[in-house]
């Protein structure tokens, strides 16, 4: 049973953002993302909440990269998302 879907992955963001392209003339950028979860292993709100901020750091830093149309259409997709959360902890 998989537990998430392959486009949240690493190596999936890697690939589908070209962030090891080093032929690109463009800004380069460096993720740096901590240990993978191992499945079935139980961590704490401190380590949930560490590899979450690796993650929305890096997306941060994607989505700053893009030109102003791209970029406030990333942000809308992640004030849907925060909505869409929210909604969910306020409702439990």
């Amino acid at each position: 049973m998989e537990l998430e879907a392959e486009r949240w992955s690493v190596s999936y963001l890697t690939m589908a953002h070209n962030l090891n392209a080093s032929t690109s003339n463009g800004p380069s950028l460096s993720v740096i993302v901590g240990p993978e979860l191992r499945k079935y292993r139980m961590i704490n709100s401190h380590q949930k909440y560490n590899h979450t901020l690796l993650l929305t750091s890096a997306m941060a830093s994607i989505a700053a990269e893009v030109g102003m149309q791209e970029f406030e259409a990333r942000l809308a997709t992640l004030h849907e998302l925060h909505d869409q959360w929210a909604s969910c902890v306020s409702s439990e």
